[in-house]
């Protein structure tokens, strides 16, 4: 069950991921630049959650930080910097 998510930068590809129960989910950001890239992940209309209980993605936490960020307008702004890391890792919150 991946799904892949919109982004506007071409060197950034993202999706999301649900466990097999459903009881989780994770959101992944990749940089394919060598250079650090301000992108905006949208999530859209997709759910998460058991299949009696989807809802929207409502907030996102960086599995590394700890830092959340809550969804506007259906994304997130996010900066990714290769030299830090070429990828956000993200636990998904309905």
């Amino acid at each position: 069950d991946l799904r892949f998510l919109q982004v506007d930068n071409g060197n950034v590809t993202g999706f999301l991921k649900e466990s097999v129960d459903r009881k989780n989910a994770v959101a992944v950001a990749i940089s394919l630049a060598g250079s650090p890239q301000d992108i905006w992940m949208h999530f859209g209309s997709e759910e998460i959650g058991p299949p009696d209980n989807r809802r929207g993605v409502r907030a996102i936490e960086n599995l590394v930080t700890g830092e959340r960020h809550m969804l506007e307008w259906g994304g997130v702004r996010l900066r990714i910097d290769p030299a830090a890391d070429p990828a956000l890792f993200f636990r998904c919150y309905a």
